[in-house]
């Protein structure tokens, strides 16, 4: 199991020249490299529950760069439907599951309100063995590349 929890920067990968040592230190050095995302988690997909579950479902999880949030903002239609029409051409429905999820929460006891957007995506194959399979191992490859190409998008993307 190979879990990488990054939210209030619990864990980073230091940038250096050196070459990753692993598949994920690659990717989450790639992810952690994106303008308009920051990464939350990247998952392999846990062994430890049944194969019925979600949670053996590897996937990679990012939230929009607090400045980059004005992009977005105000949430309308018609900003949600230029982001999904972005993301249907992107991604494969078949193997991909991609949710664009906005989010408020205000509690009482915070100084302020916070408004988040995130962007999970989950491959829909289970992982089935200790070691990483192949077609898992592409699925990450490929993605990566369309999350970065995403990112690129966002970059030029406006509501107006």
């Amino acid at each position: 199991m190979t879990l990488i929890h990054l939210e209030e920067k619990e864990y980073t990968i230091p940038k250096t020249k050196k070459s990753p040592a692993t598949k994920l230190e690659k990717w989450t050095q790639q992810l952690s490299a994106l303008n308009h995302f920051d990464l939350i988690h990247i998952c392999e997909g846990q062994l430890t529950y049944p194969p019925t579950r979600s949670s053996r479902l590897p996937y990679i999880n990012l939230r929009i760069k607090e400045t980059h949030l004005q992009k977005v903002y105000p949430w309308t239609r018609d900003s949600q439907n230029k982001l999904s029409k972005r993301l249907v051409s992107l991604f494969h429905p078949d193997e991909t599951c991609v949710e664009l999820d906005m989010k408020f929460v205000f509690k009482n006891h915070f100084p302020h309100n916070r408004q988040d957007v995130y962007l999970k995506v989950n491959y829909l194959h289970p992982r089935n063995s200790e070691h990483l399979d192949q077609r898992t191992s592409d699925w990450f490859d490929e993605t990566i590349g369309l999350i970065e190409r995403f990112d690129q998008f966002f970059g030029t993307f406006s509501v107006i």
